[in-house]
C-alpha cells in the first residue's frame, strides 16, 4: 500500500489518494488522480454490498449509486507541480510507475458531456 501525493510549489499538500488493489494486474496496487476542466463524479468501489443494505430490505444493487459523489480534483493550473509516492514497505524493493497523460481537446468535450449526463441521472 502507498499514498499518491500532490503538492503545490510551496510544498503544501493539495491532494492525497490512497492506493487500492488493481483491477487489471493481479497482486498490484494503484492510485489515480484525474484532473479535468469540468466537474466529475466518482463511484466508491470500497462500498460493500452488506454496508449498502437498508432497513427496507431493498437489495444492495439498488443502492450502489449512493456512493456516487463529486470528485475533489479539478484541472491543474499552469506551472510546476510536485507529485510524490509515500509507502511504508521497508522489507523489500518496490517498483513504481508514474504516468501522466494529457487528453486531446475533442476527448475532453466528449467526457464532459458524459459526466454531465451521468450527474443528471
Amino acid at each position: 500500500r502507498f499514498k499518491l501525493l500532490h503538492f503545490d510549489t510551496s510544498g503544501q499538500l493539495l491532494h492525497q489518494e490512497d492506493s487500492h488493489s488493481s483491477e487489471l494486474q493481479r497482486g498490484a496496487t494503484e492510485a489515480t488522480m484525474f484532473f479535468t476542466p469540468f466537474d466529475r463524479y466518482v463511484y466508491d468501489k470500497s462500498a460493500t454490498p452488506k454496508g449498502m443494505m437498508k432497513e427496507d430490505d431493498t437489495p444492495p444493487v439498488f443502492h450502489q449509486l449512493d456512493s456516487f459523489t463529486p470528485s475533489r480534483y479539478r484541472m491543474l493550473e499552469d506551472g510546476d507541480h510536485l507529485f510524490g509516492i509515500f509507502g511504508d514497505n521497508f522489507f523489500r524493493s518496490t517498483a513504481v510507475v508514474l504516468r501522466a497523460t494529457k487528453c486531446h481537446p475533442r476527448v475532453v468535450g466528449t467526457l464532459e458531456e458524459k459526466e454531465r449526463a451521468l450527474a443528471t441521472k
